[in-house]
């Protein structure tokens, strides 16, 4: 994990945050970061990821940098994301808050692992919207979970609470888009404490608030090329582990609730967000083969390709074949 961020960002410019429960990790973490003389705070945990984003948020407003990026101990940001976010940040007018829009997701293929033997992984959209066949999930939880018939009734219902407000009030074809870079501004509203899982979204339902009250700028960037990727080849987190291994899906009811409650007081907005448009340069871009450039179509049916947050004049730039935009092939 460590030298996996450290392969692409140079030591100042990164703080490592621990924030864990597990005091061999902990110990294990920090003594390989003093090793490399990696700056890193060991801040105290309650045993959920909201605890430990929002160590990074507070450590963040007491530095004398105006922007973060924040990056969830397991995932990674790609090359080209790096440079994105380092040029957004050092451009005349940053936004307050970026979202992402179809992220990408590095998954372990646990069929094929055991078929050749070594760890085999695949891209995938992480929360892209599928149709939810909720006659197969409620025989599923049954046969394979073990749930009664009213324990699944009662879950089938949360999931469908769970998808309507997140295509609503999220993004038409995602139920969650991520928050990753934060000004100091942004960094003011917290991730609630009290969610195990869910503290994301709902903290993304904040700031998207304050952007429609017009108290910060909030944009939404679209993955392809990729910045940010969720690494989920070891199923080992939060998510993972409350709902394989302890059966949980409480959580979701009280998200769900925390949700009807927020709808309540006006905080949901099912408006859209600005979408993050740049310009570019002839460039070849390094998103590690996770996404791609976008396709556009131009004219009399013939597309070309640039990354999806390219403006208008870099797309025509493109199209008159001024500009040449390329992503990286690592095989």
């Amino acid at each position: 994990m460590v030298q996996r961020h450290l392969k692409y960002l140079d030591k100042s410019e990164i703080v490592f945050v621990i924030n864990t429960l597990d005091k061999q990790f902990e110990k294990e973490c920090s003594q390989l970061l003093h090793l490399k003389r990696v700056k890193y705070y060991i801040t105290e945990s309650n045993g959920t990821p909201a605890k430990g984003k929002n160590s990074v948020l507070e450590i963040f407003e007491n530095s004398d940098n105006d922007y973060c990026v924040q990056v969830d101990g397991d995932d990674f940001l790609t090359p080209y994301g790096i440079d994105l976010y380092k040029r957004i940040a050092s451009s005349k007018n940053p936004p307050d808050a970026i979202c992402l829009r179809n992220q990408v997701a590095e998954i372990l293929d646990s069929h094929e692992t055991v078929k050749q033997k070594k760890p085999v992984t695949y891209k995938n959209s992480f929360f892209k919207k599928v149709n939810t066949d909720y006659d197969e999930l409620h025989k599923q939880l049954q046969e394979v979970s073990k749930f009664s018939e009213k324990e699944a009734d009662k879950i089938v219902a949360y999931h469908k609470d769970y998808y309507d407000y997140g295509y609503k009030y999220v993004d038409p074809e995602e139920a969650h888009c991520r928050v990753v870079f934060f000004s100091k501004k942004a960094a003011i509203l917290r991730f609630p404490e009290e969610f195990l899982i869910g503290e994301d979204t709902l903290h993304y339902y904040l700031l998207k608030n304050e952007h429609f009250c017009g108290n910060i700028r909030m944009v939404s960037n679209d993955e392809r090329p990729a910045t940010y990727v969720y690494d989920q080849t070891d199923g080992q987190n939060t998510v993972f582990h409350e709902i394989y291994t302890n059966k949980n899906w409480q959580w979701m009811g009280d998200f769900n609730r925390k949700v009807k409650e927020y709808e309540k007081c006006g905080i949901l907005h099912a408006k859209e967000l600005p979408k993050l448009k740049i310009s570019y340069d002839s460039c070849e871009l390094d998103d590690l083969e996770m996404a791609g450039l976008a396709e556009f179509e131009v004219s009399n049916g013939e597309t070309i390709k640039a990354p999806a947050n390219a403006n208008k004049k870099t797309l025509t730039s493109i199209t008159l074949g001024h500009t040449t935009i390329a992503c990286k092939n690592i095989s």
